[in-house]
């Protein structure tokens, strides 16, 4: 599994003219393997989509990627 950082996806997203598309082959060459973001990554890219997490969330399917919508636990002591 691999865990992709926040730029490599908005490259893709935001079809970026110098990196999308070398991001987009990075992604692809590590797809079979697994993809997935940090919860920290979710909310860095709710900027990209304005806001609108169902948008987020089908082009994170779309893209293969795996993200967690559970909390963490907290552990008290």
């Amino acid at each position: 599994m691999w865990v992709v950082d926040t730029c490599v996806v908005i490259d893709v997203f935001e079809n970026d003219p110098q990196f999308g598309e070398v991001s987009a082959k990075l992604l692809e060459s590590r797809f079979e393997q697994g993809l997935a973001i940090s919860p920290v990554t979710m909310v860095e890219l709710s900027a990209a989509f304005d806001g609108d997490l169902a948008e987020q969330k089908r082009f994170l399917t779309l893209a293969g990627l795996t993200f967690s919508e559970s909390q963490p636990s907290h552990r008290n002591g």
